[in-house]
């Protein structure tokens, strides 16, 4: 019994130090615009390639996606009207500028 009372002890001990660097962990906020010929583009579907983290672009070509993954990440636009883009992101307090072009 001994023994599985130290193996419990010792996972209990690792599981509160992984929590506990996971709460360190500052979310990261990726922005942008995605246009087309020079004009925003709205209702542009702009996601995390390995995450769930997503957003769709407002009015103004604008989108705002918060992540708690490490960068880079790569950033995927799409919208049925123009061609996919990827874009690999590296420093969060750069905003993002994406071009797609008409399929």
């Amino acid at each position: 019994m001994s023994l599985f009372k130290n193996l419990f002890f010792a996972v209990a001990a690792i599981a509160s130090v992984a929590f506990t660097q996971i709460d360190k962990k500052a979310p990261v906020v990726i922005s942008g615009t995605v246009t087309a010929n020079g004009s925003p583009l709205d209702r542009v579907h702009v996601y995390v390639l390995d995450g769930e983290e997503e957003a769709l672009t407002n009015s103004k070509g604008e989108f705002k996606i918060t992540t708690w993954q490490s960068l880079p990440v790569t950033v995927t636009a799409e919208h049925a009207a123009y061609e996919t883009q990827k874009v690999r992101v590296s420093n969060a307090g750069q905003r993002q500028q994406i071009v797609l072009k008409k399929k």
